[in-house]
Formats: C-alpha cells, structure tokens, sequence
C-alpha cells in the first residue's frame, strides 16, 4: 500500500512540475465560458439589428395607409427621385438596401447585399413590404370594382400556435462543452501516461524503477491512481465553468431563454460518478495505449483514438439520433452521452447509469490487468 501511495505522490509531483503541461490542462478549459458568453452576446445583437428600424431607400411614394406597412416592419423608408441618388446613398452608408421602381416595366428591383448581416436583415424586411404593398394593392382594387374581398384572400383560416423549439445553435455550444469536459480528462490522462511511460522509457528511469523492490500490480496502480486525479480535478473544473456559464447566460442573454436548466441533487451525485469512472477507465486505456510506444510523437498519436471516440456523442446529439440502452455500454461515448442527456433536461435513467457503471467496472478490471501483463513484458522496457 506504501509503494502505491509512493507512486501515487511521485506521477502527480512529475506533472505539477511540468508548468507548461500543467498550465495547457487548465487554461483550455477557460475557452468553454468564452464561447458560451460569446453566443450569448452575438446572438442578442443580432436580435436587437433584428428588432431595429432599417433604413430603406425608394424612389417612389405610398399612400398614409400603405406606410404604415414601414412601421409594422420597423422600416425607415428614404425618398430619392432616381436610381443614381439611391446607389449613392447606398455607397455613403445612409441605406442598407434600396428599391427601385420602373415605371416601364411596372416592376420594383430590390437591391441588397444578401452575405451582411445588415443587408440580410434588410432584404428580408424589404421583401415582406413588397408582398404586404402587393395584398394592399390588390384589396384596393377589389374594393374599387365592389369584388368580394373575402372570397379572394379568406378561403383558407389558420392559427399559428408557436411550439417550444430546440436552438440548434445553441445545442452545438452546449454538446462542444459538455464534449470538453470529457476530452479533459483525455488530455489530463494523455499527459500523465506519456510522462509515466514513454518519458521514463526516454530516460532511462523505467527500467531502474521496475528494479526495485515494488511489484508491478502496485506500481500500475500508483500510476493509475495519479492519472485518474488528475482527470477528476480538470473534469470537475471544466463541468463547473460550463455549468457556471450557462447558469449566467440563462439570466443574462435573449438567446438562451429556450433554455432551461434545473438539476436535480441527485444528477449531481451521477455526474460526480462519471467523471470520476471515465476518469479512471481513460487513464486505463491511455496507459494501455502508450505502454508500446517508443516516442513522445508516438504515444500521442496512438491516444489520438480516445479524441476521436469522444467526440461521437456530440455529433449523434446534434442529428438526434434515438439511442437504445445498448449506447451506454460502449465506453468513452456513454460518458459524454450521459452529461449531454442531464443538460438537455432528458429523464435520465437510472438503467443506463448502472449499465454505464457495471461494463465500466469490468472494462476497469480487464484493462487493469492487461496493464500488469504488458508491464512484464521485456517491450515496455526496451525500445528496440
């Protein structure tokens, strides 16, 4: 038990003197409050530019009634007496869009620059004010000639009841960060493997340490154990920015109000469980992946796969994929899954958090010992 506390104190001391490493593990995390704050800002301007008046040129003139169709739309309507006033009134900025109207042709030419913002919004309030001043002109005409306006544009009634949707967008920030979580402890395991494994191999230290009078089982432990901290410590702080950042952008931001967000004290006691289990059967795998390596390069490059594996949660949430019970006994995925069901507000289950619990015991067990079984192995030792 000594030797594996030892081991323990001596992986995680390796770390905490490695700045950089140290430093890359919990500055990367700060990234999933800046997005999910920065969503929150862009996407409230854009409703505001929304919300807004619009300044629109015309080189025509409509009726009082007709213009209260610029009010109704949030409209600024600019008079100009021809098309070359209004191109240059667009050029200095006083328009975002401009329509002009041909006599000849009876026909009106909306001009704008559909790939801004500004002249998205404003095209599409352009467009409406055409067809909402093509159905004025149209019911001025049926009155005119005493037609009935209610068999042209009454045939068909309908309500429209607005139903609680999804915000994709904001959907994607969510599954990126509740993604990240996870992947930190991938990162944090990466490190600590390739430091215990393949740096040690580098210096020659593995092999002297293998020497001593410490059994392998324990030594795989203690090195397990400080990998499994250290996934824990960065998960936890990395869950608890996203978590934070969401709590405030509820209160702060327009665009997250589809968003509710309410947990009940018993999911926070499942999410500890993840990630203290992903933790543990990460550093497992991470450790088996690197053990044959005989670079840095390398080992990084085999652990590439636990990235990978991570990321295909958030992609199957995003095309709302139906999962069967089945999902949660592939390892890495059930864990990302799991924190994803418990922010979307989905009833978790008490069935896939024993699936996930139990297959992750005994993939644990199994990497573990396969862990033991590669560390006798003269490979580890020896590069060539």
């Amino acid at each position: 038990m000594n030797s594996i506390r030892i081991t323990l104190l001596k992986e995680l001391r390796t770390i905490f003197r490695d700045k950089k490493t140290f430093r890359s593990l919990f500055l990367l995390p700060l990234f999933i409050p800046l997005f999910i704050i920065l969503y929150g800002y862009i996407f409230d301007e854009m409703d505001k530019d929304v919300e807004s008046k619009t300044n629109i040129g015309v080189n025509f003139k409509v009726d009082s009634e007709a213009d209260k169709l610029y009010e109704e739309l949030l409209i600024e309507d600019k008079y100009y007496d021809s098309e070359e006033k209004l191109e240059e009134a667009y050029n200095n900025k006083e328009i975002s869009a401009y329509i002009v109207f041909d006599e000849k042709e009876n026909k009106y030419y909306m001009h704008a620059n559909s790939s801004d913002q500004e002249g998205s919004i404003s095209g599409d309030k352009a467009i409406s004010f055409l067809e909402a001043y093509n159905k004025y002109l149209a019911i001025n005409y049926l009155n005119e000639n005493n037609m009935d306006i209610n068999k042209v544009y009454a045939n068909v009634n309908y309500e429209i009841i607005e139903i609680s949707s999804e915000n994709y967008l904001l959907k994607l920030i969510l599954s990126i960060a509740i993604t990240y979580t996870i992947l930190s402890i991938v990162m944090a395991a990466t490190n600590m493997a390739i430091s215990s494994t393949v740096t040690e191999k580098e210096n020659g230290t593995l092999e002297t340490i293998l020497t001593l009078p410490i059994k392998s089982d324990q030594l795989i432990v203690g090195k397990l154990l400080a990998s499994t901290v250290m996934g824990i410590i960065v998960s936890v702080f990395s869950f608890t920015l996203t978590y934070s950042s969401v709590i405030i952008g509820s209160k702060s931001f327009e665009s997250f109000k589809n968003f509710e967000i309410s947990f009940n004290p018993l999911y926070f006691i499942y999410i500890l469980l993840v990630l203290v289990i992903a933790s543990l059967l990460i550093s497992g795998l991470a450790i088996t992946l690197t053990a044959f390596a005989k670079s840095v390069k390398e080992g990084q490059s085999k652990t590439q796969t636990l990235t990978l594996i991570t990321m295909i949660p958030m992609f199957l949430n995003l095309a709302n994929v139906d999962l069967g019970s089945y999902f949660y006994m592939i390892p890495v995925v059930n864990y990302v899954q799991i924190l994803m069901d418990i922010f979307n507000n989905v009833d978790i289950s008490f069935v896939n958090i024993v699936i996930t619990v139990v297959s992750s015991i005994v993939y644990c067990y199994i990497i573990i010992k396969a862990i033991v079984k590669q560390y006798k192995s003269e490979k580890v030792l020896f590069m060539n």
